[in-house]
C-alpha cells in the first residue's frame, strides 16, 4: 500500500517510486507535509509509518535532499515509529544524509552543504573516484567536490553542487532552505577548464572559487565584479569566452559587468510556524526566505519592521528552524528590507480559531480537553474519532450542551441553535456560541468519519499572508 492510500486525497505517485526515479515536485512535498504535520494526527501518522515504512523513509530522504526547513521534525517522527534494529540503521542514514547530503542518480551527482555549521566531513566512493563534503578553514566554510580524474572544485560558501558527468558540467547554486519554493534566476559566470565547464553565480559580495590549480577571487565593485585569477604556468582556461593562459602571466584580472535590472526581482519570503507550515499560530511565526538586491546579490539577513513602528529587528531568514531566531507574534503589515533591496510588504493575518487549537493539540492532551455533545449513537462517534485521530473522546447528550472556554467543544448534529451544516459541507465553526468567547465545532453526523480522516485540515482558515 502506497503513501497516498494512508493519507487521503494524495493523488501523486508513491514517494518510494519518486525517489527511485528522481521524479517529484517541490510543491507536492510541501503540500503533503501541510496535511500530515498537525500534532492531532500524531497517533494515526505513527500507525501509517508502521504500515508503510519504506514510503515514509523515501519521503524523508527526498525532504533532506531538497533541504526542506522541517526535515528534522519529519525525521524524528519517522524514527519514533520504526522498530529496532531498523530504527538505528535509518537514524544513521538520516544523520549521514543531513551532515553531508550526497545523492547520485545515473550520471548526476548532487551535493548540498550541511544545515549545521561546517565540519570536516567527507563522503568517499570505495574507488576514490568521487569525494565530496565540506570543511572549515581559516574561519571560512568550504564546499568541495572531487571527481577523478577531471577536477577538484571548492567554494568558500555553503552551496549546492550539481555535477552532470555526461555533459562534463558542474553547476553551483547558493544553498537555499525550502520553503519558499520559488526558483531564483541567477546570472552565471562560466569557467571552462579542459573539457569541464563550471557555471557559478555572482551571488555573494565576495567569495573564492578554486578548480584544480586555478583560483578565482570574486569581489563586487560598484556596478561590476572583479575576478582576480591565478593560474599555474601550464594552465589555460576560458572565462566567459575569454582565453587566459598561465604561460605568459600567471595572474589576470577580469571584470564582469552586472547587468541592469529590467524589473524588480521577485521577493522569496514566507511566514512559517514552528512546524514549518504556513498555517498561522498565535504563538508566533518565523520569517524565512531571502532577497536579491539590484546587483543580484543574495541577502539572507533582513530588517523587519512593523508598519507604524520606528524600530526594526534583524532576522537571519535563510536558516533552519532549529536556531529559532526572532518570532513575529503580532498580526499586521510588515516592511522587510536589506541593503540595496526594494522594501517588501508582507502581511501577517490574525487568528483566533477553535480549529487551530484542535489541530495543534497532541492527541494525548486533546483527550483531556475535548468534549463532544450529540444525540447520535456514542459508539458511532467514538469509533469515528478512533479511526480518524486514534482517541475516544467523552460523549454527552445534546441536552447537556455547554461551552467551557477551557475545553474544545464539538457538537455532532445537523443543526443547533440556528446553525446548520450539510453532509457535503461536513463541518462548520459556530462563532461565539452561548455569548462566550470560545467557538464550537459543528459536525454533520453522517460526514464525521470522512471529515476526521480526510478533510479536517481543509477547514483550517488561518493561512499566513
Amino acid at each position: 500500500m502506497g503513501i497516498r492510500d494512508s493519507v487521503p486525497n494524495w493523488k501523486t505517485e508513491d514517494f518510494l517510486q519518486q525517489y527511485r526515479n528522481n521524479a517529484y515536485t517541490l510543491s507536492h512535498i510541501q503540500e503533503f507535509w501541510e496535511r500530515i504535520h498537525f500534532p492531532v494526527y500524531a497517533l494515526k501518522l505513527k500507525q501509517n509509518i508502521r504500515k508503510n515504512p519504506s514510503e515514509y523513509i523515501a519521503f524523508a530522504l527526498l525532504v533532506i535532499k531538497e533541504r526542506f526547513i522541517w526535515q528534522n521534525m519529519l525525521c524524528a517522527v519517522v524514527l519514533d515509529a520504526l522498530p529496532q534494529p531498523l530504527r538505528g540503521l535509518i537514524e544513521l542514514l538520516f544523520f549521514l544524509k543531513q551532515q553531508t547530503p550526497l545523492f547520485i542518480h545515473g550520471q548526476t551527482v548532487l551535493l548540498s552543504a550541511s544545515p549545521s555549521p561546517a565540519l570536516r566531513q567527507t563522503v568517499r566512493q570505495s574507488d576514490e573516484r568521487l569525494i565530496a563534503g565540506q570543511l572549515r578553514h581559516h574561519k571560512r566554510e568550504w564546499t568541495f567536490l572531487h571527481v577523478h580524474p577531471w577536477f577538484t572544485f571548492k567554494i568558500d560558501q555553503k552551496a549546492e553542487l550539481k555535477w552532470e558527468e555526461g555533459k562534463k558540467e558542474l553547476q553551483v547554486l547558493p544553498l537555499i532552505w525550502r520553503p519558499p519554493l520559488a526558483e531564483t534566476d541567477w546570472h552565471f559566470t562560466e569557467l571552462t577548464y579542459g573539457t569541464v565547464l563550471v557555471r557559478f553565480p555572482l551571488a555573494w559580495q565576495q567569495f573564492t572559487v578554486t578548480l584544480n590549480n586555478v583560483r578565482l577571487k570574486c569581489l563586487r565593485k560598484k556596478k561590476r565584479f572583479q575576478l582576480s585569477v591565478r593560474l599555474a604556468k601550464s594552465d589555460e582556461i576560458q572565462l566567459n569566452g575569454q582565453t587566459l593562459s598561465g604561460r605568459d602571466n600567471r595572474y589576470h584580472t577580469v571584470y564582469v559587468s552586472i547587468p541592469p535590472q529590467t524589473d524588480r526581482p521577485a521577493p522569496s519570503l514566507i511566514w512559517l510556524n514552528r512546524f514549518g507550515s504556513a498555517r498561522r499560530l498565535t504563538e508566533g511565526m518565523y520569517l524565512r526566505g531571502w532577497l536579491k538586491d539590484r546587483n543580484h546579490i543574495l541577502h539572507e539577513r533582513l530588517q523587519v519592521r512593523k508598519e507604524g513602528q520606528r524600530h526594526s529587528v534583524q532576522v537571519d531568514a535563510n536558516e533552519s528552524l532549529l536556531p529559532a531566531g526572532n518570532r513575529v507574534r503580532e498580526a499586521g503589515a510588515y516592511l522587510i528590507s536589506a541593503r540595496y533591496c526594494d522594501t517588501q510588504n508582507l502581511e501577517l493575518t490574525a487568528t483566533d480559531s477553535v480549529l487551530t487549537k484542535f489541530l495543534y493539540t497532541p492527541p494525548e492532551q486533546l483527550l483531556g480537553r475535548l468534549i463532544v455533545f450529540s444525540d447520535s449513537d456514542p459508539a458511532h462517534i467514538r469509533q469515528a474519532f478512533i479511526r480518524g485521530l486514534g482517541i475516544a473522546p467523552v460523549c454527552r447528550p445534546l441536552r447537556f450542551v455547554g461551552n467551557d472556554p477551557h475545553k474544545i467543544t464539538c457538537i455532532v448534529a445537523e443543526s443547533f441553535d440556528g446553525h446548520s451544516v450539510t453532509k457535503k459541507q461536513g463541518m462548520t465553526i459556530m462563532r461565539r456560541l452561548f455569548g462566550l468567547s470560545a467557538d464550537v465545532l459543528l459536525f454533520h453526523p453522517d460526514a464525521l468519519p470522512e471529515v476526521l480522516q480526510t478533510k479536517l485540515f481543509h477547514f483550517h482558515p488561518d493561512i499566513s499572508g
